[in-house]
């Protein structure tokens, strides 16, 4: 139960990030590095998140 809420919440998190890149990417289509890092910090945090939920099991 305890693992859900967490998930649940992560999910939330992902969420926002998402909305966010997509505003990013919205505002800037021309800036390509920009991209880049939006996405290889968004790769970074799903691994950590990823890490987190398995060391909750």
């Amino acid at each position: 139960m305890r693992v859900l809420v967490s998930l649940l919440a992560n999910l939330n998190q992902m969420m926002l990030w998402c909305y966010l890149v997509i505003l990013i990417h919205h505002h800037s289509p021309g800036n390509r590095r920009h991209r880049a890092l939006i996405s290889s910090f968004l790769l970074v945090y799903l691994v950590k998140m990823f890490l987190c939920l398995m060391e909750c099991r």
